[in-house]
């Protein structure tokens, strides 16, 4: 097995230590507003299709029964 060697550079940790508490509480927080952004479009598009696709596979189910 061929194992890579994990530099300090690439570390969670080292880069923590570079930038400031207020840069990393803007990151985070941006960060937090996106992926709420981004999970509740997916819902809403969940909301939107789902009793269009449950009514044409009920259709499609009775169709060939």
């Amino acid at each position: 097995m061929n194992h890579t060697k994990i530099k300090k550079s690439n570390l969670i940790r080292h880069h923590l230590q570079k930038i400031k508490l207020s840069e990393y509480s803007q990151v985070l927080i941006l960060r937090t507003i996106g992926n709420f952004l981004i999970l509740s479009s997916l819902f809403f598009i969940g909301k939107t299709f789902y009793l269009p696709v449950r009514e044409e596979i009920r259709y499609f189910v009775d169709k060939t029964v």
